[in-house]
């Protein structure tokens, strides 16, 4: 398990492209839009700010760190589902 910033930062806007635009995201996450677009383009916040990340878009803060385990609560890794079919 590792971080690596610009992967952090293409799972932020991967989940930023849930939300109808950047200022509806940062305004649930608690976040200037200002800020929101730091992380976006490769700024690493603190872990606060990403645990408000991770609340606001309901993923798992792991994932939305390393991109490990499941997205979000209740999915099954890619792997676990192919090993059942």
């Amino acid at each position: 398990m590792h971080f690596d910033a610009k992967n952090f930062s293409e799972r932020v806007c991967e989940i930023a492209s849930e939300f109808k635009n950047d200022a509806v995201f940062a305004n649930t996450a608690g976040l200037s839009v200002q800020s929101l677009r730091q992380y976006k383009s490769g700024s690493v916040p603190g872990l606060d700010k990403a645990c408000m990340i991770a609340s606001a878009a309901n993923v798992n803060l792991l994932w939305l760190a390393t991109g490990e385990g499941p997205k979000r609560e209740g999915q099954a890794l890619e792997y676990e589902t192919d090993l059942l079919t």
